[in-house]
């Protein structure tokens, strides 16, 4: 069995003006170290200190005064290491700082200290110094493998597995560097911008990959929607689309925009996005026109949002406003937030909640009318807050499109939290794993269809068989030629129709 070799450290050894060479390894004595270098420099061992430096800091000078310190030397050492030697007491160092001139054999001197100014009690200690390069180095295989590493956990790492101290500005430059090396320089990742969209749209024919660059030439938004979700939008999912926005974490910042939809098995399916520098109406706009082209779908589709009123302009001036649906829980949020302002009660707060609740979800504008008369009669205020808010746009009773029992845009936030890794990444690094991401999860669809015994999944069929049998003991009649029923349960009336 082959064994290790020992690791051996020649160390130069310098007293005043001779210098000795003297070979170690881990077997060394450390009294016949000091022996053999005090007998090589004609010194009395009692009177001399001994000091090494280390490849990381060459200036600063470490006591050896004992056998556990001769393995630092090994330790922080490759082939080679300076043992300085100084006379105890009031000594004289010698000390002598030179560098070569213009890479000649000339050298200039720029240092020379002749006296000590320690007394012989003094103790000495330093902090090395340690190198962005050097901890970037060190991290990259974890980080490689951790892509979310903390920069508290490698000053507790360094601490416990180099008995190094890091400062937490050390511990998170060095990450960003180790980053750097793993998915390459943010400047570069722009200059990929250009190729990188005409190949998407050349190797996967379908897919719309284009960017914009402001009046100096710098990035402005990069819209991206792939072939498979496209297609798959078109052929496989109702026509809602839940957009939302989040902060991008990389060294540029900027927003990500982005478009989900629900496949035929109620899962998210990511259609499109968008990452630009802010969130803003001009990036809205251009990220819904793009879109809709790339749709290119004859159906009506429901745009989901939350009530914010650059996403609400644009909506209207893209799509059509009938059907824009505003976020429920978003609404209910806005609802609690006015409530607290005009310090309401608990249980008013209470009544008024479920009020909402019941008008969000009801599809009979009788009963839209009886609990909006129920608000009316418990605050005023609230009243005017509810009718300001444009019910049409979150009753489901007053809404024109279909809303598929989708009331929130939650489905938008697990996208957000899909994407986690890829938002602090340089953004072709975003791409890319958004790519290899969507590659994934279609494939893994298209394996699961194929065991579908519907048109749907079996999350969707398991709902479709839960509402027939509910809906078993239900008589309708029809009220007119066009297929508007009114279905009848316990004396109530619910109106509905179909296209």
């Amino acid at each position: 069995m082959a064994t290790t070799p020992r690791k051996v450290l020649l160390c130069y050894c310098i007293f005043e003006d001779t210098i000795i060479e003297v070979q170690v390894d881990s077997q060394t004595d450390f009294n016949e170290f000091v022996d053999g270098v005090c007998g090589g420099l004609k010194a009395h061992a009692n009177s001399v200190s001994l000091h090494y430096t280390t490849y990381l800091n060459k200036i600063c000078f470490l006591p050896l005064n004992g056998l556990c310190d001769l393995s630092n030397p090994l330790k922080f050492n490759n082939e080679s290491a300076n043992v300085h030697v100084f006379w105890k007491g009031i000594e004289q160092i010698n000390e002598i700082r030179a560098s070569a001139v213009s890479g000649g054999p000339t050298y200039r001197v720029y240092k020379y200290s002749p006296v000590h100014i320690h007394s012989v009690g003094d103790e000495s200690s330093c902090q090395l110094h340690i190198s962005n390069k050097f901890i970037s180095v060190v991290l990259l295989e974890k980080l490689h493998d951790s892509p979310k590493y903390l920069p508290l956990d490698i000053i507790k790492d360094f601490s416990r597995n180099h008995a190094i101290s890091l400062t937490y500005k050390q511990a998170w430059r060095g990450k960003e560097r180790a980053k750097e090396l793993l998915n390459g320089s943010t400047n570069d990742s722009y200059k990929l911008i250009l190729w990188s969209c005409k190949k998407l749209v050349e190797t996967n024919l379908g897919t719309v990959a284009t960017f914009t660059i402001d009046d100096s030439g710098r990035f402005n938004q990069l819209f991206v929607a792939f072939h498979s979700s496209l297609h798959g939008f078109r052929v496989g999912c109702r026509p809602m689309l839940f957009i939302d926005a989040t902060h991008l974490k990389g060294n540029y910042q900027g927003q990500l925009l982005a478009a989900d939809a629900y496949d035929a098995n109620n899962q998210m399916f990511p259609v499109a996005f968008t990452a630009d520098s802010f969130e803003s109406i001009p990036d809205w706009t251009w990220f819904l026109e793009n879109l809709k082209i790339a749709l290119n779908d004859g159906r009506k589709v429901v745009i989901v949002s939350d009530r914010n009123t650059s996403i609400r302009h644009v909506v209207e001036t893209v799509f059509d406003s009938e059907y824009h649906a505003f976020c429920s829980r978003h609404l209910m949020e806005n609802l609690k937030g006015c409530m607290c302002r005009l310090r309401l009660l608990k249980a008013e707060k209470e009544v008024i909640e479920d009020c909402v609740n019941q008008l969000i979800y009801t599809r009979d504008t009788v009963k839209f009318d009886l609990y909006l008369s129920k608000i009316h009669n418990q605050n005023l205020d609230i009243y005017g807050w509810i009718m300001d808010s444009d019910p049409p746009h979150w009753e489901n009773s007053l809404f024109k499109g279909r809303r598929y029992d989708k009331f929130t845009s939650n489905l938008a936030e697990s996208f957000n939290a899909w994407v986690l890794e890829a938002r602090e990444q340089p953004i072709m690094s975003l791409v890319n794993i958004i790519r290899l991401k969507m590659t994934e999860l279609t494939f893994r669809r298209q394996c699961e269809a194929k065991g579908y015994k519907q048109l749907v999944g079996p999350n969707m069929e398991y709902f479709l068989k839960f509402n027939i049998s509910e809906s078993i003991n239900l008589r309708y009649t029809q009220c007119s030629f066009l297929l508007i029923f009114c279905i009848i349960q316990h004396s109530h009336f619910f109106t509905g129709g179909r296209n």
